[in-house]
């Protein structure tokens, strides 16, 4: 307050209101709200009049943080949405995210969940754009180091070519004089030859290596990404509300139960990942034991839902990346019927033979009805969709309302060879 009184002094009322804003948010956060009610009011009107809208924005997020504390939601939401206007105008993302948690905070501070639930997607796809951008840019710098290495080694080349040529130059000329002279040059080119073949397989293969290993990094972190950050997201904003409704006293236990089931899944997620990545190969036997003892694990306290598994056919080995892929899909479908099918009985069945791998999960719930024009766009379908794909697999879903659901993925042998 003495630095905005300063401004104030010498008429400087840009910063005055800049200054007076925080100060005013202080008050806020004291639980004075008729204090910082009456200061943010001025630093809004000074700021409308000066047509300072850079800082508006911050003002406006105040005003609505301050009515959302009073319960004057109608207000908030006003201030919010013109600060997030703001923030879109100006093209500011930490603005921008800023808009979005309160708005949310807003929404689940008058019980309207949906429309909190909307602007938390919204907060965790911007942390995914923010994900992304620096995933290109670090991809991007490779791709620079890669292409001087080639050139590297196409200068190395060139000079080796005009060395040979040289050499045999040289050989020439001594053949004239002796034949001995000729059959000991004959052997060092011959030598040399040979130690330039080798050079040329040391930095292909040396090639290979690094393609092999940028393919695999980009893998791990796609995995690490879809499953683990995008769960690391959701507990993040999960805490940030609970910080929240600690603050207004209304914070239950049960909300801090589904924080806690929400680290557990992301460790399992993580474990789950480290398990396909350390293997180069992984037997089929191993994948249905992994995925029995995930059903034990997800359905041992509901003892509404029972749960039954087969495995038919020879054992071989897949890959890593098969064997990841398959898995997420089936967790992915058990989590459905656990959430929406409301089912008393789960079926899964891995069935190997001579031309496919068949991986079929099937409920006996209340089904639901599949849109014919995108099949895959309810519970995180086209994910599983992109993974079937990933491995050459065919992914097929039939649900019909009150007679059930089976979830199919079908890998053909002769197309993943």
């Amino acid at each position: 307050f003495e630095v905005a009184q300063y401004y104030k002094n010498i008429n400087d009322l840009y910063n005055y209101a800049k200054t007076l804003s925080t100060a005013a948010n202080l008050y806020r956060r004291i639980n004075q709200p008729e204090k910082a009610e009456k200061y943010l009011f001025e630093v809004y009107e000074i700021q409308k009049d000066l047509k300072d809208t850079w800082n508006l924005i911050t003002t406006s997020r105040f005003l609505g943080m301050l009515y959302t504390d009073k319960k004057k939601f109608k207000e908030a939401e006003n201030y919010l949405n013109e600060s997030l206007k703001l923030a879109n105008q100006y093209k500011n993302g930490s603005d921008k995210i800023r808009a979005y948690y309160t708005l949310e905070r807003l929404y689940y501070a008058k019980n309207d969940f949906k429309e909190g639930d909307k602007y938390q997607k919204k907060i965790i796809q911007m942390r995914d754009s923010l994900y992304t951008a620096d995933n290109n840019k670090a991809l991007a710098e490779f791709d620079v180091k890669y292409k001087t290495a080639e050139k590297e080694k196409q200068l190395a080349e060139s000079k080796l070519e005009i060395a040979q040529n040289r050499n045999w130059i040289i050989g020439l000329g001594i053949a004239f004089l002796s034949i001995l002279g000729f059959g000991l040059l004959f052997w060092k080119i011959q030598k040399d030859k040979q130690k330039a073949i080798l050079q040329d397989l040391e930095i292909e293969n040396t090639r290979k290596i690094l393609n092999a290993r940028e393919i695999e990094r980009q893998r791990i972190a796609k995995e690490l990404h879809d499953s683990v950050g995008s769960q690391l997201t959701v507990v993040s904003t999960s805490l940030d509300n609970a910080f929240f409704l600690a603050e207004n006293q209304r914070l239950v236990p049960q909300k801090l139960e589904s924080i806690n089931i929400e680290v557990r899944e992301a460790a399992q997620s993580l474990r789950d990942t480290i398990w396909a990545t350390h293997n180069t190969v992984i037997p089929i036997s191993n994948l249905y034991a992994r995925m029995q003892h995930y059903l034990s694990k997800v359905f041992s306290e509901n003892e509404k839902i029972l749960h039954q598994a087969t495995l038919s056919g020879t054992d071989e080995n897949l890959n890593s990346i098969e064997a990841l892929n398959l898995f997420r899909i089936f967790q992915e479908s058990v989590q459905n019927i656990q959430k929406h099918s409301e089912a008393t009985l789960i079926n899964l069945t891995l069935e190997n033979t001579e031309q496919h791998l068949k991986l079929s999960i099937t409920d006996n719930g209340k089904g639901f009805e599949i849109n014919d024009k995108n099949p895959y766009e309810n519970f995180g379908l086209s994910n599983m969709k992109l993974r079937s794909e990933e491995i050459n697999g065919s992914l097929s879903i039939t649900s019909k309302i009150n007679q059930g659901t089976t979830i199919e993925v079908l890998l053909n042998k002769k197309a993943t060879e």
